[in-house]
């Protein structure tokens, strides 16, 4: 019994530590181009929006874990977490004054009080 259990737990764990599978999106290009400053990101919005209902629910450690680090995020008054994804080069690229930002395509991620994804919104 003791073997099973601590074989369940395992399982469990390795479940809880693997990023979620978004299939036709690369997960590594994403990372890699931190606040948008290559514009990768632009090119893999479609991707994005196929797999949107698979990030719905998802705890907020599984999208960092996905998508890296958010290029800036924001705990609203409800208790609510924006995380942004920049998709073309962000306040903190090169050439771009952060009075820029704005105008800046992004991807919104919404987390409920809880820290679950609510809502991912494309902003061109």
């Amino acid at each position: 019994m003791p073997k099973l259990l601590l074989l369940s737990v395992g399982l469990f764990l390795l479940a809880c530590s693997q990023p979620i599978d978004l299939p036709d999106f690369d997960e590594a290009a994403w990372k890699a181009d931190l606040n948008g400053c290559n514009s990768t990101r632009a090119q893999m919005v479609p991707a994005l929006l196929q797999n949107k209902s698979l990030l719905k629910g998802v705890a907020q450690r599984k999208i960092v874990q996905t998508l890296g680090n958010p290029d800036e995020h924001e705990l609203s008054s409800r208790r609510q977490k924006f995380f942004t994804y920049y998709l073309q080069p962000g306040p903190k690229c090169a050439g771009v004054t952060p009075n820029q930002a704005d105008s800046i395509p992004k991807a919104i991620i919404r987390f409920d009080a809880l820290g679950d994804v609510n809502e991912v919104n494309i902003y061109n």
